[in-house]
């Protein structure tokens, strides 16, 4: 068991990335439900994570967590944190032990780069695009009267692949995103990239992109991966296998 002095409930939901990439980062810490921190499922369908509802978050969004017994939170009892990163980055200070943001200036700063890149470039401004103008969300499109535009759709899937293409190019020369050591950012681009090629339908080249292929293979492997699969596969989950990798 950790020594994580403090007391967390996390508010997420199993179906969308952040809160996966935030349980996966606690897992490689070797924080676990109901052992080291409380888990909320909140129904995003009803709006619960929204201004007003039942489990209202700072940002609005999801993930979020409750800190209670902070020792640098002077006399309150408690306080909301919310964006994943945010927690991730929390939740390594307290315990520093693991290095998921890396240990030198060098490490930290590969880190950073590729960790925002995979939230700007990647799930912003490419699978984002193909997400809010596809299929899945023409109910809420119509909803909120937003403009259908399938060039978007389509610009997403086109500026996925071309990032599929240089990552898969940085991963023939070393074996995680930021280099030799797993990190933030493969748990980042992990959650992505299952949540782009499942809902979202951008569907990889496997045979064109051997290297990330290898990649995705050895990450969904990890101890910690495996506790919080990819929730886009149904029925018997094999990672690494080649059935199941075509279905993605």
């Amino acid at each position: 068991m950790s020594n994580l002095p403090i007391n967390i409930t996390f508010y997420g939901s199993r179906g969308a990335p952040n809160p996966r990439r935030v349980e996966i980062f606690f897992a490689e810490h070797k924080l676990y439900e109901n052992q080291h921190y409380q888990y909320v499922e909140i129904n995003m369908g009803k709006l619960e994570h929204k201004r007003g509802g039942k489990y209202e978050t700072p940002n609005h969004k999801v993930p979020m967590i409750i800190v209670e017994n902070d020792p640098d939170n002077n006399l309150q009892k408690s306080f909301k944190l919310a964006e994943s990163v945010a927690i991730c980055r929390y939740i390594e200070e307290q315990l520093q032990k693991k290095y998921l943001f890396g240990e030198n200036p060098k490490q930290r700063s590969l880190i950073e780069m590729w960790n925002r890149r995979v939230d700007l470039e990647y799930f912003i401004g490419a699978v984002g695009k193909s997400w809010i103008h596809g299929p899945v969300l023409k109910a809420l499109r119509d909803a909120r009267n937003i403009k259908h535009l399938p060039s978007e759709f389509k610009n997403g899937m086109k500026l996925s692949h071309s990032f599929y293409r240089e990552v898969n190019d940085t991963l023939s020369q070393q074996n995680f995103l930021a280099g030799d050591c797993f990190s933030i950012a493969d748990i980042s681009f992990l959650c992505v990239f299952d949540f782009a090629s499942g809902p979202v339908g951008i569907k990889p080249n496997w045979e064109k992109l051997p290297h990330l292929k290898a990649w995705h293979q050895r990450v969904s492997k990890r101890a910690s991966v495996q506790l919080h699969k990819n929730p886009y596969i149904k029925g018997k989950e094999r990672y690494g296998e080649e059935k199941n990798m075509s279905r993605m």
